[in-house]
């Protein structure tokens, strides 16, 4: 999985402030256990405990998280 610059930037702002391998891992374990909303020109939203995540899935074996935002 791979989590864009961005993404990590969101959930600082909209989160929590925390070390970068926290974060990467909280949102590789949020985004492997959430919902898919709907899924259209390989993009997916994915919601899951109040946080929704807008990722790319072009490469069916490496989803990328774009970025992120509150519900």
């Amino acid at each position: 999985m791979i989590i864009t610059s961005h993404a990590i930037e969101r959930f600082k702002e909209r989160v929590t402030e925390a070390p970068f391998e926290t974060i990467r891992s909280f949102i590789e374990s949020d985004v492997l256990n959430s919902e898919i909303s709907y899924t259209i020109n390989n993009t997916q939203k994915r919601i899951i405990n109040g946080i929704t995540y807008i990722c790319e899935c072009t490469n069916s074996k490496k989803l990328t998280v774009v970025t992120l935002y509150l519900c």
